[in-house]
Parts: C-alpha cells; structure tokens; sequence
C-alpha cells in the first residue's frame, strides 16, 4: 500500500519548468508584440492629434458661416457663399480621411513631432474663414 501511495504522488508530480528557457524562447515574441503595441499606440495618437486638429479647424469655418451670409447682398450672393462653403468642406474632409489614412499606414509621420508639425502647416495652408471673398 505504501509503494503504491508513493507511485501516487509521483504521477502526480508537475513536471519541471525552465524559466530561463521559457523567457528566451518568448523574448522574441514579446519583443516583436511590444514593437507592434508600440507602433500602433504612436499611429492612433497620431490620428487622434490630426482629427482633433482638423475638427478645431473645421468649427471655426463654420462659425464664420453666419458671418459671410450675413455680408450677402443678392440671392446669388448667397448662392456663391454656400457654395464656396461646400466646396471647400468636400475638399477638405476629402483630403483629411486620405491624409488620416496615410498616418494609419504609417506613411504619414517618421517621428513624434511630424503629426502636429503636419497639422500645423496644413492648417496655415489652408485658407480661413476670413479670406472667403467679402460679399
């Protein structure tokens, strides 16, 4: 009985781990998740930073839209404001969903400060809600 209490507890015996092993064979592994947590992490930053950008951007043209009808004189006045207006907001949200696609791809920035350095020339390219034509 005694022999058999003793088979027992070695069959129930875990076998025995090797954590150095373990850790070279997962360095790898982590390493290369960690990379791409990393990389993703700066991406989504990076998309946040130009959406909020463009968003700010974007308010303040529309802000001004009450302004520039305001300035009307004819109904083709008014024609041509709305229609500057939506031109430009086509325009604009068209280049920014291929410019926030190019930041996913991680074709958009090499370093952190490319985002808002990118943000920050587009948005002084771009013209603003005072230099629509005055009506």
């Amino acid at each position: 009985m005694a022999t058999q209490q003793a088979r027992g507890r070695e069959a129930l015996r875990p076998l025995p781990i090797h954590m150095e092993l373990l850790n070279e064979l997962a360095a790898p592994t982590v390493a290369a998740a960690t990379a791409f947590q990393q990389r993703l992490f700066e991406n989504m930053t990076a998309c946040q930073k130009e959406w909020y950008g463009f968003i700010q951007s974007r308010w303040i043209e529309n802000l001004a839209m009450p302004k520039r009808l305001s300035r009307c004189q004819s109904p083709m006045d008014v024609q041509q404001v709305y229609a500057d207006y939506w031109r430009r907001t086509l325009e604009q949200y068209s280049g920014e969903f291929q410019h926030l696609g190019e930041i996913a791809q991680g074709e958009g920035h090499l370093d952190q400060d490319a985002p808002a350095n990118d943000c920050e020339k587009r948005n002084a390219s771009s013209a603003r809600p005072d230099s629509y034509a005055q009506h």
